[in-house]
């Protein structure tokens, strides 16, 4: 699906919900621009950068979409960081440490992880463009 098919679609699933329809838009056009490189860490400020609105749950909104099953233009990804340390977590991993409450990092137990965990999207490369 190339761009301009994917802004169909968001145009066309997102209609009732103009607010979120505008922000997909405003995202896309900011990937669309944007070198690849600079797509590999993409973070919520970011996304609030491009997207002029007081109303962060627009942005979450538009980027729940992006990273969902009906687009997949973006990737959620999840980063540990303490200090200069910093190591990359899969989806089980943080769901699992949510569920437990312990967080397993080269085989140490973290208690007090959750302000560690650092979201951030992608751009997802395994798409046809």
């Amino acid at each position: 699906m190339n761009i301009e098919e994917v802004k169909m679609k968001v145009h066309d699933e997102l209609r009732l919900d103009q607010q979120a329809l505008h922000a997909c838009i405003l995202i896309i056009d900011f990937l669309e621009k944007s070198d690849n490189d600079s797509l590999k860490f993409i973070t919520f400020n970011t996304l609030k950068q491009k997207v002029p609105t007081e109303n962060e749950g627009v942005i979450f909104r538009a980027a729940t979409y992006l990273t969902g099953e009906n687009s997949h233009l973006l990737n959620v990804n999840f980063l540990y960081s303490e200090g200069d340390f910093s190591e990359e977590l899969t989806r089980a991993e943080v769901a699992e440490a949510n569920e437990t409450g312990i967080l397993y990092i080269s085989g140490n137990p973290i208690r007090d992880f959750q302000a560690k965990i650092h979201i951030y999207f992608s751009l997802n490369t395994g798409r046809d463009e």
